[in-house]
């Protein structure tokens, strides 16, 4: 099963993000975070837990849910990079939507406000150019986790930026989900918290963490088609 990961910062890797794409984990973060290797990030080893093969990773720092869904020929060239000569992905893991959230993009866009998007809207609009451009790949759509960063017992994770709290961003993606007939892998109902440098980016250990929610839900999902 041949597996491709897009996502934000989080999950960046130097030598595995596309090249002209900004990346997070470098090799001097790597070092700062613990990690050794790619091996330490979530998604990778959460690929080789499962036993499947990476394929290409379209993860880059900064990225929005809501930048790609406004239907612009780059979000198409963007998932196109989720293929390789040789190969399309079967599955497809998606991690997206904390820079949404850190920005404050509305989760719904009432009618007095300006523009056509919001994130929902933005969601549905790419889950459902993957599914044309990847009608046979199995999609899995991660909810956002809350963090906690490393030697910091008095930080606290912000719950809203506006007014716009995280738990509506993870409603949306649930709806986007069943909207689009794609799989839901519902991160944060484990109540799972992973380890961070500065409430955003994952440690070695937090990679950890991620990883381990990620499998619970896949893990309930497999048993739940069987």
């Amino acid at each position: 099963m041949f597996v491709s990961v897009l996502g934000d910062s989080i999950s960046t890797f130097t030598g595995y993000s596309q090249a002209h794409y900004p990346v997070f984990y470098t090799p001097e973060e790597c070092t700062e975070l613990g990690l050794s290797g790619v091996e330490d990030t979530w998604w990778m080893k959460l690929i080789q837990m499962q036993g499947w093969s990476f394929l290409k990773n379209c993860s880059f720092s900064g990225r929005k849910v809501i930048e790609s869904g406004l239907g612009y020929v780059s979000a198409e060239q963007q998932a196109n990079l989720l293929r390789s000569n040789l190969a399309a992905p079967d599955i497809i893991l998606i991690y997206m939507g904390l820079n949404d959230f850190g920005s404050g993009i509305p989760v719904h866009r009432a009618a007095y406000m300006d523009g056509n998007y919001d994130f929902h809207r933005s969601y549905c609009e790419m889950l459902y150019r993957l599914r044309n451009m990847y009608p046979e790949a199995q999609i899995l759509c991660g909810t956002l986790m809350r963090a906690i960063v490393k030697n910091r017992l008095d930080w606290v994770f912000p719950e809203a930026f506006g007014s716009w709290p995280l738990n509506l961003y993870n409603q949306a993606i649930r709806q986007a989900v069943e909207q689009e007939r794609c799989t839901l892998i519902d991160l944060a109902a484990t109540g799972i918290r992973y380890e961070t440098v500065d409430g955003a980016h994952p440690t070695k250990d937090g990679h950890s963490n991620l990883c381990r929610a990620w499998k619970i839900c896949l893990d309930a999902v497999e048993t739940q088609h069987t």
